[in-house]
């Protein structure tokens, strides 16, 4: 270790300094200004910035949660102004919007000596009804997803999951214990869910060859967020949306009058995906789609999936296609791959669920009965995982 020496005011000795400790010595100013213009940031600094950032979720919460965005959407406001539309304090409220504005949240407008805050691009997408809003998603993961997070560590030397210690019933399913108890999660799930296909979807749309495809069952298909564009791409095709029998009740209900579905190419069965019995049957040229379905499951569960889905396949031409995140199994580091173990983290706070690498994904097929055909890049952080029917030997 680089060591240099130390001198003690009080005339003692000199001690050995260590590199670290001469991080702490002070540049001289003109430095420490061009350093700080830069960005540039010592490794304790960035350290401790990182830390801090379990607080920005919930700044991001409350300004969601009080539609303080779609306020200034419509015009600058001032703190006051803010806080007066909200009921809150406007001491409070002008802190927070510092705060977030210190990370790109938010900007401020001076005109006539009077400050008035505005949205920028990053804060547009926590307003509802933008295109690729992200409110959804930042709504389920602050109240549904925060509180586990505090027992990762418990989980770590665990066989339960964060969630099932911070709700202190092990074994507890976060879809068919908390999610059907609790209407209000159950429908802001389905909206996150939805809102995450902005992120996705059309890149796995046109970088993949759907055209082969005469129909498509869409596992887990919900709302038809995935499947509806893909029809309307694809004129042809045909498409089933296959889930939970409340689900499809819902789902047969918002979409009674889309075009889809009064052409009869859009079909729905409600069923269950670890009861091969509700599973309907697919051919050639046919293909089930399971879209982030496999990374909320464990490898015991996947392969239940995945083999039921196998046994309602009929010759080589059947395909699954597996839209997944995937993870890297070459430790690369790219800002996909810290995107991909952001969520892989998240699947181990919340499930029993991961993302999968190459190699993983071909162990779960293989046991399953199938084979992997081939995995196809988007332009986006998602992956298509193309698998058949193994090859008898």
């Amino acid at each position: 270790m680089l060591t240099t020496s130390k001198i003690d005011p009080s005339g003692s000795d000199s001690q050995p300094l260590s590199f670290r400790d001469k991080l702490r010595w002070l540049p001289p100013k003109w430095l420490f200004r061009f350093l700080n213009w830069l960005g540039f940031r010592p490794a304790p600094v960035q350290a401790l910035m990182d830390a801090s950032m379990f607080m920005l979720p919930q700044w991001m919460y409350a300004v969601a949660k009080l539609n303080i965005p779609e306020m200034l959407h419509h015009g600058a406001m001032t703190s006051s102004d803010i806080a007066s539309k909200v009921d809150a304090n406007p001491d409070r409220i002008d802190r927070l919007m510092h705060a977030l504005c210190q990370q790109g949240y938010f900007k401020l407008s001076l005109s006539n000596g009077t400050e008035r805050w505005l949205n920028t691009a990053k804060t547009e997408v926590l307003i509802e009804s933008h295109p690729n809003t992200i409110r959804p998603l930042l709504l389920h993961w602050v109240e549904d997803c925060y509180g586990p997070s505090t027992r990762l560590l418990d989980a770590l030397s665990s066989q339960a999951s964060a969630f099932e210690l911070y709700h202190e019933q092990p074994g507890m399913d976060f879809f068919s214990d908390y999610l059907e108890s609790r209407p209000t999660s159950h429908a802001q799930f389905a909206n996150a869910m939805t809102a995450s296909s902005a992120f996705t979807d059309r890149a796995v749309m046109d970088d993949f060859s759907w055209s082969r495809f005469d129909s498509v069952i869409d596992i887990g298909g919900s709302r038809g967020s995935f499947i509806l564009p893909l029809m309307d791409k694809y004129t042809k095709l045909k498409a089933t949306i296959f889930d939970l029998p409340n689900v499809i009740e819902a789902s047969e209900r918002t979409l009674s009058d889309s075009t889809m579905n009064s052409s009869g190419r859009l079909t729905f069965q409600a069923g269950n995906f670890f009861d091969q019995d509700t599973i309907p049957r697919i051919g050639a040229n046919s293909a089930f789609i399971l879209r982030n379905i496999l990374h909320d499951w464990s490898d015991s569960k996947c392969e239940k999936i995945l083999s039921n889905l196998a046994s309602a396949m009929t010759g080589q031409d059947s395909r699954i296609i597996l839209i997944e995140l995937g993870r890297a199994g070459n430790r690369e580091r790219s800002n996909m791959e810290r995107g991909r173990t952001t969520i892989d983290l998240l699947m181990m706070t919340m499930f029993a669920g991961k993302e999968r690498t190459t190699d993983e994904f071909k162990g779960l097929l293989n046991a399953a009965g199938l084979e992997l055909v081939a995995i196809h890049k988007t332009r986006s952080i998602a992956q298509v995982v193309e698998a058949k029917l193994a090859t008898a030997n």
